[in-house]
């Protein structure tokens, strides 16, 4: 399966989930319900938007690692992730980037 049809098939099945970043919950835990508004997997780099207000870049490695564990989508060994994010009210900008670790999608 390629990146998009598994990203496709998993987010049929868990239309809402939650954001883990390499750090902690973007959020309070199993309080947000997000959903993907737009994907796009280019040679270099995986592009996930969220809600129409965020964007998920993973610059991938040959390592690249997209599994399903249980109901998240897991994603690990990238060379960097990009979290930008438009702030909810005064649509300031706010980008956080890690060089390691797991971004996990968590189907609820």
């Amino acid at each position: 399966m390629t990146i998009p049809s598994t990203i496709h098939t998993w987010q049929k099945a868990n239309p809402s989930f939650g954001i883990i970043l390499p750090n902690a919950w973007f959020g309070r835990p199993y309080d947000n319900l997000h959903e993907i508004t737009w994907l796009e997997d280019r040679k270099y780099r995986l592009l996930i938007e969220v809600d129409e207000q965020m964007l998920l870049i993973l610059t991938k490695t040959p390592q690249f690692e997209l599994r399903l564990d249980g109901k998240d989508l897991v994603m690990s060994n990238f060379l960097r992730l990009t979290f930008e994010r438009l702030a909810y009210g005064d649509l300031s900008m706010h980008t956080e980037s890690f060089d390691q670790g797991e971004l996990r999608l968590m189907g609820y």
